[in-house]
């Protein structure tokens, strides 16, 4: 274990913001998943225990529903995307580093028993702190100590049982629950405590049924829909996409169809995200499950990225 720069150094930084590590950025087909893998999903829950957090919603009043979508959607208008962010704009390092930081979330959620909500939310704060701040590369324990920061966030916001601190898993580096803390701090700011983001989820069950046809199919979509978004997450920034839009691309996805304007209307009528970032972020997912199925896949693909930083230095 490693200690990153000792005590001072990090209390100063994480105190002070030091800009030299933290910088003010720009504002702003796949296998059939069932509800059991997902729960043994890296790492996953113990044997017999229920993932309770994504489920499958057997919704019958589907105009109450529909109006429901409507306003989900109407809510995230006003989502902007600063662009680029950690898989685009902070090249190779940072890619990898994300890369990084979203398997290690996966794999704690499950040795800490959260759900798979959970880590979603804590990789959508990962996220929208890289889209607001840049991380230097000299300092690759900074972007664990944000992992351990956005997954104990997120765990607060949706957990019944947040463990102390201490007992987080920390990787290479060892964290006191002081320096914890103030990243804490420091991401409840960039984000402007604003902690509650609409999640994929919600939509899910909906634009399964929709899709499908009737529930019981519906159902068998919905659970592949939430392998698709688990097993491309890692090399898909959350910020480029609303909610909405990852939900419609993975149920697509997972049906095997591609998205159209009138597929598109298949799934919501009142209100749907625009067919563009539908469209890309079902590219995104398309591609990374290929990766992920040629190769070592998205959770191989950091054997590349060390290779390429140890050249690299």
């Amino acid at each position: 274990m490693e200690q990153p720069g000792g005590a001072a150094s990090l209390s100063d930084f994480l105190c002070t913001e030091d800009r030299t590590c933290l910088d003010a950025g720009d504002d702003d087909p796949a296998e059939p998943c069932s509800a059991a893998s997902l729960s043994a999903m890296d790492g996953g829950e113990e044997e017999g225990e229920e993932e309770e957090s994504v489920v499958f919603l057997n919704d019958s009043a589907l105009s109450d529903t529909e109006e429901y979508i409507g306003i989900l959607v109407s809510r995230e208008s006003a989502f902007r995307s600063a662009g680029g962010g950690a898989a685009g704009g902070g090249g190779d390092w940072l890619r990898c580093a994300r890369s990084g930081a979203v398997r290690w979330i996966l794999k704690a959620r499950g040795r800490l028993r959260f759900s798979l909500h959970s880590a979603y939310v804590s990789v959508t704060y990962l996220d929208r702190f890289l889209l607001r701040r840049t991380i230097d590369r000299c300092q690759p324990w900074v972007m664990q100590l944000l992992s351990v920061a956005c997954l104990s966030l997120a765990a607060k916001m949706e957990e019944i049982r947040v463990p102390p601190l201490p007992e987080f898993p920390s990787g290479d580096y060892q964290f006191d629950s002081r320096a914890i803390q103030r990243m804490e701090l420091l991401v409840l700011n960039t984000l402007e405590w604003r902690m509650s983001p609409i999640t994929p989820f919600v939509y899910l069950s909906f634009f399964a049924i929709k899709l499908a046809g009737d529930v019981a199919a519906g159902e068998k979509l919905f659970y592949r829909a939430v392998g698709f978004i688990f097993s491309t997450i890692e090399g898909m920034n959350l910020g480029d996409f609303r909610a909405s839009a990852v939900a419609a691309a993975a149920i697509f996805a997972a049906s095997g169809k591609v998205p159209t304007e009138t597929s598109m209307r298949v799934i919501s009528t009142s209100g749907s995200p625009p067919i563009g970032q539908v469209f890309a972020c079902y590219k995104t997912m398309i591609q990374e499950s290929r990766s992920s199925q040629s190769g070592p896949g998205p959770r191989g693909a950091d054997m590349g990225c060390k290779r390429r930083r140890d050249g690299a230095d």
